[in-house]
């Protein structure tokens, strides 16, 4: 699907949405949101009940206040692994983590959850660990309405009350819906525009 069709396809729905009378949607209008290939979820996950009235409500207020892209809420995935000095990739659900060789001094369980929300982070631990040489972070965002304002998607380190505190040098690769960015310690971070 391109960035335009996605883009267009959220317009409808926020259209949709905005022209539904007060008792709920008309049955077989409701819309539904597809999903982007097979699930490599690779541990426990669940799959959130969708309010979409009350997202699509809350959409505008959710991306102009905090610079977050707004998300139909993610699968929760919750992944635990044992890195060491030789590296290697951890992943979560559709978004992975990269640590290079020599980037830890020692071996380390490294915890990483996908929070279902509306924007799509994840949680690293243990908190504050830090690498010797940045890892690479790659999130997914296909499950994300597109502001049409959009320039390149970012990653960006952010709060547990969604404020980002630093936004990190990002690639974004609008043909698959993914952003990667050296990240140097473990908090939460989050795809923003």
């Amino acid at each position: 699907m391109t960035r335009s069709y996605r883009m267009l396809l959220a317009g409808v729905l926020l259209l949709a949405a905005c022209a539904e009378s007060a008792t709920g949607p008309e049955a077989g209008l409701a819309p539904s949101f597809k999903k982007s290939g097979p699930s490599r979820t690779t541990t426990t996950a669940t799959q959130p009940t969708l309010d979409w009235p009350g997202l699509i409500a809350k959409l505008p207020a959710i991306a102009s206040a905090a610079g977050l892209m707004a998300c139909y809420p993610q699968e929760k995935v919750s992944v635990s692994q044992v890195v060491g000095p030789a590296g290697g990739t951890v992943t979560i659900g559709k978004h992975s983590l990269v640590i290079p060789k020599s980037a830890l001094a020692s071996t380390v369980t490294i915890t990483a959850e996908a929070v279902p929300d509306s924007f799509n982070s994840i949680r690293f631990g243990p908190d504050g660990l830090k690498f010797s040489q940045s890892a690479v972070l790659t999130m997914d965002y296909y499950n994300c309405l597109i502001p049409l304002s959009l320039s390149a998607a970012y990653i960006a380190y952010v709060d547990e009350n969604k404020n980002i505190l630093e936004r990190r040098v990002s690639f974004d690769d609008p043909q698959t819906y993914r952003v990667s960015a050296p990240i140097d310690h473990f908090s939460r971070y989050a795809v923003a525009w």
